[in-house]
């Protein structure tokens, strides 16, 4: 009874954190489905195979942590292969009450990938500013 209570309080953890890691070494890891797979093949080994419990879960956080150090070492960067319509990020420049952005989307379009590119500079002058509007779009 103790193995099942025991198991039954741990599962959620053990499969979430199971799952994030393999998420990570996918999405953001190097050779990204060979290591993530790789991972999987190693915690199903220590979770299924290895005996006492506590060296089985000790090995487990082991693996976690080494991913959570690794995940967490990634220096953020724009340095990616972004889509056209992402490509460019706006950058602004101020200079008393004037403000110039650069790289300002101004697309047209037909559909979700089919566009004309219009990229615009845009100046304004934050004294006669009356209101901002900001939209998102997902």
């Amino acid at each position: 009874m103790e193995k099942v209570l025991r198991w039954a309080l741990l599962a959620p953890l053990l499969a979430a954190s199971f799952a994030w890691a393999c998420a990570a070494l996918y999405f953001d890891g190097p050779f990204s489905g060979w290591l993530s797979a790789v991972f999987a093949c190693a915690a199903v080994f220590v979770l299924g195979w290895i005996r006492p419990f506590w060296m089985r879960f000790s090995l487990f956080a082991v693996l976690i942590l080494a991913v959570i150090t690794w995940w967490l070492s990634i220096e953020p960067s724009n340095d990616r292969e972004w889509l056209p319509d992402v490509a460019r990020p706006p950058t602004a420049q101020i200079d008393g009450d004037r403000v110039t952005i650069r790289n300002v989307r101004n697309f047209v379009y037909r559909s979700e990938f089919d566009y004309d590119e219009n990229w615009e500079e845009r100046t304004y002058d934050l004294s006669k500013l009356q209101g901002v509007d900001i939209f998102l779009i997902y």
